[in-house]
């Protein structure tokens, strides 16, 4: 039990470690000034880590691993017109096509096979029903729907109509302003989840001392 109990505690302390980091970045990134576009790949890094440990962890997918494949299209998304400038749109669509098609089978043959191979532990539902209650259904059936139907829609507004001749920027505006809600509902996802996870970790410590 103890060690179990050891487990958990680092397990909590690594994932509010990685969602914090996240948070640091993209509250540096959405504040500052002025930033370079690419700056937004440096939340990838922890989020990357952070999808790792979960999967390790649940051997299973999680609702984390989904916010985190969306997030890291919604970064590349907000480089399209850096694309662009440096001739890439090929190399952009490419990188995308591939890693979509790897979203696609990992979550749906991946993940299904290794979740009919694993034994459903009480920590794994455990852990299900508390992502099913930190929004998974605002975030899979609302959020991340909507927001990739809106990057699709303006790729091809981009390509099929003449901006207006006062609106010479008008897609490249639309572009900062879709892809900052995207790092904005990201933000607030990360800090919710540091939070989450000292919830989770003083209830733990106080079910230890109490036995």
């Amino acid at each position: 039990n103890n060690n179990n109990n050891n487990n958990n505690n680092n397990n909590s302390d690594l994932t509010a470690l990685l969602w914090g980091a996240a948070g640091t970045s993209l509250s540096f990134f959405l504040a500052s000034f002025q930033v370079h576009e690419k700056s937004i790949l440096l939340p990838l890094a922890p989020l990357a880590l952070l999808q790792q440990s979960v999967e390790n962890n649940n051997n299973k997918k999680s609702l984390t691993t989904v916010i985190v494949y969306w997030f890291t299209i919604a970064c590349t998304w907000s480089l399209w017109h850096l694309m662009v400038l440096d001739r890439l749109q090929v190399v952009y669509f490419a990188v995308l096509v591939l890693y979509m098609s790897y979203i696609w089978w990992y979550l749906r043959v991946f993940s299904y096979h290794q979740t009919q191979q694993h034994f459903l532990t009480s920590d794994n539902y455990a852990i299900m029903e508390q992502e099913e209650g930190n929004g998974e259904f605002v975030w899979t059936k609302i959020i991340i729907p909507c927001s990739l139907a809106g990057m699709v829609g303006l790729h091809i507004l981009e390509a099929f109509v003449s901006p207006p001749p006062n609106l010479p920027d008008i897609f490249p505006v639309l572009w900062i302003m879709v892809a900052c809600m995207a790092f904005v509902l990201m933000w607030i996802k990360s800090l919710q989840s540091v939070w989450s996870q000292q919830v989770v970790q003083l209830g733990d410590d106080a079910h230890y001392k109490m036995d």
